[in-house]
């Protein structure tokens, strides 16, 4: 018998092996963050005019040494300690091409105070303490070229950049946190917590809460932006609690919207506290990051995406090993914050999307009828051209809701093929 060549023979199946390979790969790349073992780095800080992406928090260089401090730049595909060991910096910021760093107890740095506040001018690190309380920072914003920082108590939530030196932005009771502020349809809003805020408004130099149905008693928002001339408000907020969207809602400067049955960590759950964690728009899509396991019925792992009209989530598990504390945007390129691994490969506690495809599963949100928008009832569609009803109960057990999953045939429903209960 004559032998014949392998080549041709093995070549459909190589094919078929390199497919099946490219299929397996995950959409997620490591970016390897410096370090052994990261703590809660707060987040991270695109700097889009000089390349770089900061990352802040607690970091372990070593498994013999505590965790310290540090300030990571990730410049040309590779990492610079910008700071390392000089207290709890929650977030950075590039303003007018200088670094500022913010958190708690900034103790030191080259051996000078820094209280909560510093910024690098000249190679030199320089103080700049917000008040004499010296409260936590949360974190930075840039509106219409000023400055602002949002702290955790003290005098005043909210303070603005003015001629070097911070001045309170708004009055509320002292103790009040500052968690965001945006300027939306020429007005600021701002996240607060404490004295019942969710969402305040400033009203003659003061913040006033938005509105009577927004007093919180566990809700609290945490990060607000402007989509399609909307203002969204992100946090964990619960819909049990009275607050208009479960984990996040919008504004249209009249009246708050649900987005779907939101984020949720089960189905017909409005009671969860997962809500979210950091978003931002990019490319006409707002992406958000978030422990919760669904969004308007879609299964989600850690990340989602919101059109407008459909929710949908992103390939792969990139809370496969820890929640996405943040998400950033360089050169149209995702980082997010996350885990030691994503779909089993590590990737050093921070990840790029690279994947062909950005979304996975989506559902279109449609709109309940206005006669039973006081019920839990959820009407989506998927992708497979489903319908998804959550929020349905039964006579015998009207304590307990179900999720239906059905599809339209020949003028009247199928059988359900998905029935959750809850």
């Amino acid at each position: 018998m004559n032998n014949l060549p392998l080549g041709p023979a093995l070549l459909p199946w190589a094919w078929l092996l390199l497919a099946l390979n490219s299929f397996s790969q995950s959409p997620w790349e490591g970016v390897f963050m410096p370090g052994v073992q990261h703590g809660s780095e707060r987040r991270l800080y695109a700097d889009e005019a000089n390349g770089t992406v900061y990352a802040t928090g607690l970091i372990r260089f070593d498994n013999t040494t505590s965790q310290h401090s540090a300030v990571l730049a990730w410049r040309n595909n590779q990492w610079d300690t910008v700071l390392y060991d000089v207290g709890f910096i929650r977030h950075a910021v590039v303003f007018h091409d200088t670094l500022f760093i913010a958190g708690g107890s900034i103790t030191t740095i080259n051996g000078a105070p820094m209280d909560n506040m510093a910024y690098l001018h000249n190679g030199e690190w320089h103080s700049l303490r917000v008040n004499p309380s010296d409260p936590p920072v949360e974190r930075f914003r840039i509106i219409d070229d000023t400055l602002y920082v949002c702290v955790l108590g003290g005098f005043g939530p909210i303070y603005r950049l003015v001629g070097g030196t911070w001045e309170p932005f708004g009055t509320a009771e002292q103790g009040v946190w500052g968690l965001d502020i945006i300027n939306y349809q020429g007005e600021f809003y701002a996240a607060l917590n404490g004295a019942g805020f969710v969402l305040a408004k400033l009203v003659n130099g003061s913040w006033v809460n938005l509105s009577d149905s927004l007093m919180a008693n566990i809700s609290m928002a945490g990060t607000l932006v402007e989509y399609q001339g909307d203002l969204y408000v992100g946090g964990q907020l619960s819909m049990n609690e009275g607050m208009p969207g479960q984990g996040i809602f919008r504004y249209d400067g009249e009246a708050f919207h649900a987005l779907g049955s939101g984020l949720q960590t089960y189905l017909t759950n409005n009671n969860g506290w997962c809500g979210v964690q950091d978003m931002v728009v990019q490319n006409g899509l707002l992406f958000l990051s978030t422990p919760c396991n669904y969004a308007g019925g879609v299964p989600v792992n850690g990340m989602a995406i919101w059109d407008g009209t459909e929710w949908c989530s992103m390939p792969g598990d990139p809370q496969e090993t820890g929640s996405i504390s943040s998400i950033a945007f360089l050169s149209d390129t995702l980082y997010i914050k996350c885990g030691a691994t994503i779909d089993g490969e590590p990737v050093g506690g921070m990840a790029r999307f690279v994947g062909p495809v950005l979304t996975e599963e989506c559902a279109l949100v449609t709109e309940v009828p206005e006669h039973i928008t006081g019920t839990e009832l959820t009407i989506s569609t998927t992708t497979d051209h489903m319908v998804l009803i959550t929020g349905l109960r039964t006579t015998n057990t009207p304590t307990r809701s179900m999720t239906l999953k059905a599809g339209w045939w020949r003028r009247g429903w199928c059988v359900p093929l998905l029935g959750r209960r809850g």
